[in-house]
């Protein structure tokens, strides 16, 4: 009776043992799955981070490109402006010389009485 009793309790103990290496097998391999993926979280996030600096840079630059083809726009529209302005200042001194000299000739033709031509 006691035979059987010590052979199943050697049984146990053996099994408990494996059931021990088992769990120590289980975790140095989840302690490596976690380092690996550790690795690889870290490499995805560089990856990440780089992407988003040259997603930030072709920005920069599209905006700066934009920005530049305002200004020359916006020069363009400057310039065309002032001439426009010029040509109108030109027009209008043009016409306030005409009446100058219109009126002026009417006060002379009227102070001296007679018709100027």
């Amino acid at each position: 009776m006691i035979r059987p009793l010590r052979q199943t309790m050697k049984e146990r103990n053996s099994h408990f043992e494996k059931i021990k290496k088992d769990i120590s097998k289980a975790d140095t391999s989840y302690t490596s799955i976690m380092k690996e993926i550790d690795g690889k979280e870290t490499t995805v996030r560089k990856a990440a981070l780089s992407l988003s600096k040259k997603a930030e840079d072709a920005g920069s630059q599209e905006a700066q490109k934009i920005f530049e083809k305002v200004t020359a726009e916006i020069k363009t529209l400057k310039n065309q402006t002032e001439a426009d302005i010029n040509a109108m200042l030109t027009a209008a001194r043009k016409q306030v010389q005409n009446e100058s000299e219109k009126l002026g000739i009417a006060l002379m033709e009227q102070i001296l009485d007679r018709r100027l031509s």
